[in-house]
């Protein structure tokens, strides 16, 4: 629940599948996410709530133009080009952010408000203050009330035996809330102090001894509750109501440097623009908007949490590793980036907060995400040149560990295939660095990435398959035949034979026929099938099945192949999986396994679950 609340975790998840649609499409990510920015007025959310005033795609204009995003794209481009150790990327990210608690109930605020005869003023209100600047604001808000100094404002810290049932400082609602409760406290010392105010012709210390001798009360209770919100999940779609008061804006473009050797990222420059409405303290909300960028950045690259497993055999099973500043890395100076611009939205007032202001909390976290895409295009141009293109998947927080093994270069591979050795995985799973057969390069090799959550990575995969019992999701991208026992997947399909059935020759000839289509006659392809292999009893088998090897298409390998798709057959004799469609699950298989519940994630190009 940290700054957020999941919002943060949900905004990466989508943007991670424009990227890869941008991937897929030879788009620049940019480009996807500015052709489907909201309109100014009429979207509506997935939520059926509808927007007003979006300022988006001003803020995306705004900051493309003051960032000098396309000058600075070809810069990156003309920088990787000449460089094959150091690589640069950069991405620019819009975030949208809902304000208010989705639990009704929640959205209501209160404070009390007593004057002195002194002048001065003492506040208490239902939030509590952790280094956001929330009292700072609450003492503007008075003393813009009462017409008074800031400095004769002062803020008792929060306690139930004076505000009394406040809801938690959370949600990014806190200023909306508390500022409006002390502006109605303050309206109503201000309706009976307001004749005092004029007969002492401006002197508020003058006004308020007066209507102290004259017996006014000089204290009030404010209350505030948030108008026009609440979401029923049993009524239509349509009907459900608005979950949030309105949304705060905001985006950035980051520009990163990585060192493909060693993983290590530097940020280069950030531009960072938030849409605060009229704010109510500039000061405080740039200061807003560095820190939770600064947070975003630790949370999407630096802040690994590591605990016991199988991953990690060196720990205690359920021990949390990092949990100490010795092991627990957050952002530090050198993480900063070395040219940092803040700029705040103007002209965009907001009439459903206090003073036309946005709640500035949580909304800019998500922006620090905006280093990871661009540390992972940098990723990506270090991986074209170790001949990997297309999508590939890489986890948070994106570490100069998993940074390194993206990479997919011929040492980052070999690396990964001693890691695996070293592991004592089963004998059954032998990853080879294979970067080349018969002679022909392997071009469009995927990445593959050998442990979970590790960023491991292997440059074109070779492994064997020996009396496996269980393939629980093959997912097939690049495959090509080496043997029967030894094969790599380079874009076609593989077969597995089940029971003690052969393949049927309608099936082969279904499967030649649907692989044929797939191919350009003019490429020069000649796919052909090899015959099934013969059954092996293994009484040490699961639930009475028994696996064969791979029954593999052998296809001559050129550069122009491109990938294809068949659809899949599933019956009592065989089953064959092709390279599956985006979203496609691949083909899953039932059956037990052998040996221990290792997972081998490879990302896009084979996934086993053994």
């Amino acid at each position: 629940a940290f700054r957020g609340f999941g919002g943060p975790q949900g905004l990466l998840v989508c943007e991670v599948w424009l990227d890869h649609l941008a991937t897929d499409l030879n788009m620049a990510p940019e480009e996807v996410r500015k052709r489907n920015l909201y309109a100014f007025d009429g979207d509506v959310t997935h939520f059926h709530q509808t927007l007003d005033r979006c300022p988006v795609q001003r803020m995306w204009k705004e900051l493309s133009d003051s960032s000098e995003l396309a000058r600075r794209m070809a810069d990156v481009t003309i920088f990787n080009a000449a460089n094959r150790w150091r690589k640069r990327g950069i991405s620019m990210l819009p975030t949208k952010f809902g304000i208010s608690f989705t639990a009704k109930f929640m959205n209501q605020g209160a404070a009390l408000v007593h004057i002195y005869t002194d002048g001065t003023v003492l506040v208490t209100h239902g939030g509590t203050e952790m280094g956001q600047g929330l009292h700072t604001k609450m003492q503007q808000v008075t003393a813009r009330a009462l017409g008074i100094p800031v400095g004769d404002v002062h803020i008792r810290e929060t306690s139930t035996d004076t505000v009394p049932n406040s809801s938690p400082t959370a949600a990014s609602a806190s200023s909306d809330m508390y500022g409006m409760a002390i502006l109605n406290a303050c309206e109503q010392i201000m309706a009976r102090l307001t004749p005092y105010v004029k007969k002492a012709e401006g002197d508020f210390k003058k006004a308020v001894n007066t209507a102290f001798f004259d017996r006014c009360d000089l204290s009030a209770h404010g209350f505030y509750k948030t108008p026009n919100i609440g979401y029923d999940w049993t009524l239509p779609d349509v009907e459900r109501g608005r979950p949030f008061n309105y949304f705060t804006y905001g985006a950035a473009c980051s520009e990163v440097e990585v060192d493909v050797l060693t993983g290590d990222m530097r940020i280069l420059r950030a531009d960072l623009l938030m849409d605060v409405g009229n704010s109510l303290n500039p000061a405080i909300d740039i200061g807003q908007v560095e820190g939770a960028f600064t947070q975003g950045v630790g949370w999407t690259m630096i802040e690994e949490t590591v605990w016991g497993c199988d991953e990690f055999p060196w720990l205690k099973p359920g021990a949390c590793h990092t949990r100490g500043p010795g092991n627990y890395k957050i952002p530090s100076f050198n993480d900063t980036p070395v040219d940092m611009r803040v700029s705040l939205l103007k002209d965009s007032e907001n009439c459903l907060a206090i003073h036309s202001s946005r709640a500035i909390g949580e909304p800019p976290l998500f922006l620090g995400a905006s280093a990871f895409f661009a540390a992972r295009s940098a990723i990506a141009s270090a991986r074209a040149d170790a001949g990997l293109t297309g999508h590939f998947t890489v986890s948070t927080p994106l570490t100069p560990e998993r940074i390194r093994m993206a990479c997919g270069d011929a040492l980052a591979s070999k690396f990964a295939a001693t890691c695996m050795q070293r592991a004592g995985h089963p004998p059954s799973f032998e990853p080879e660095l294979q970067t080349t057969l018969s002679g022909q390069r392997l071009v469009s090799a995927r990445p593959l990435s050998i442990f979970p959550g590790r960023g491991l990575v292997a440059l074109g995969l070779r492994c064997k398959i020996t009396g496996a019992q269980h393939l629980g999701q093959l997912r097939l991208k690049n495959l090509a035949h080496i043997d029967d026992d030894v094969f790599v997947l380079y874009g076609l399909l593989v077969l597995l034979r089940r029971g003690r059935s052969s393949f049927t020759e309608k099936a082969c000839a279904f499967v030649r026929q649907q692989t044929t289509a797939c191919f350009d006659s003019r490429a020069g392809f000649s796919p052909t099938i090899f015959g099934p292999v013969e059954q092996t009893a293994d009484s040490a088998l699961a639930d009475n099945q028994t696996w064969h090897r791979p029954v593999c298409l052998n296809v001559q390998l050129f550069e122009s192949c491109r990938e294809f798709a068949c659809p899949g057959l599933v019956g009592d004799d065989f089953c064959f999986a092709a390279q599956p469609q985006l979203g496609a699950q691949g083909i899953t298989v039932p059956g037990r396994m052998a040996h221990s519940c290792t997972v081998f994630d490879f990302g896009t190009g084979l996934t086993l679950r053994w």
